[in-house]
């Protein structure tokens, strides 16, 4: 079906034949490409991050600007060793790894000497990979800064969570955070872990009220349902005496008592960004970084700020 030298197929029956595949679903086989020297296979390698909708929504939108290119996209969760990821793409043969978590540089030769990209996925500016695509967090922290410094609050807090799978998120967020206090000439916040229940909800908001918070830049809107609940059992006006401000504009925000303020991400322009990046790639391209566009951050703002 394809143009190969000394076999040709007419026209009418390349139709047909193009027809019948259509009829019965047919998509071409993965292996049968490789085998044939056509990868357009990506392998992801995505760390054993909790999944929740905001990540759902991120990896969604990344499928599908990959496949938008023509490639297949194959996602594989793994934990910190490297060593199984190297087998599992010498195995597939694909056209590009993209990966969000550390591969050593060695790895990273002996890919590329197989003719295989490998693309990392970073979260901040304090990395060394040498083909990567930036997705910066500080961002989001500066914003929920400014936000409350503008509707009056003076002494912030940081409510952050004590999973460690989360620190390629948490430590940009948190340092955006305290940058944009000591931008707006703030005391640095009063940082705090708070663990999903509501005992230890409840303790944060009183360290918080008793340092004289009054507002709480949360790493979540999961986050900040359990500062909104600590707040109600304490019988603190939200947000009267304490704002509060989440990231991801999750769908419970927009149910919880107050409604939440939060932030959305574009992940649709940032999927696009990473399957750019994977296509320059394949392709022998450099890519700028990407720069932190605060435009694509957008305040949803509620009545809990």
């Amino acid at each position: 079906m394809n143009p190969m030298s000394g076999y040709t197929v007419s026209e009418n029956t390349r139709q047909r034949v193009l027809e019948a595949a259509a009829s019965l679903g047919y998509t071409p086989s993965i292996s049968a490409r490789v085998l044939r020297g056509k990868r357009d296979l990506v392998l992801a390698i995505v760390p054993d991050w909790p999944i929740g909708h905001s990540s759902s929504r991120f990896l969604s939108f990344l499928a599908e600007e990959v496949q938008a290119r023509g490639l297949t996209f194959l996602i594989r969760y793994a934990g910190s060793a490297t060593s199984s990821h190297e087998m599992l793409w010498r195995s597939l043969s694909p056209a590009a790894v993209l990966s969000f978590v550390e591969i050593q540089p060695d790895m990273v030769a002996r890919a590329r000497d197989e003719g295989i990209s490998v693309t990392m996925g970073v979260f901040d500016r304090s990395h060394e990979a040498t083909h990567h695509v930036e997705l910066p967090e500080e961002a989001t922290g500066r914003v929920q800064v400014e936000h409350l410094f503008a509707t009056g609050r003076r002494k912030l807090a940081i409510a952050l969570p004590g999973d460690p799978r989360l620190a390629p998120f948490v430590n940009p967020r948190a340092e955006g955070v305290r940058a944009g206090c000591e931008i707006l000439g703030l005391d640095p916040p009063v940082e705090r872990v708070v663990s999903m229940t509501p005992e230890d909800a409840r303790t944060a908001v009183e360290e918080f009220a008793a340092a004289g918070v009054d507002g709480v830049c949360c790493y979540n809107d999961e986050l900040a349902v359990a500062i909104l609940s600590g707040a109600r059992q304490l019988r603190i006006p939200v947000p009267a005496r304490l704002a509060v401000i989440g990231v991801d504009d999750d769908p419970i925000a927009a149910l919880t008592d107050p409604p939440l303020t939060s932030l959305r991400l574009d992940d649709a322009a940032r999927a696009a960004r990473i399957a750019d990046a994977l296509f320059a790639g394949i392709n022998g391209d450099s890519l700028a970084d990407l720069p932190e566009d605060l435009s694509a951050i957008a305040l949803i703002r509620r009545e809990s700020t």
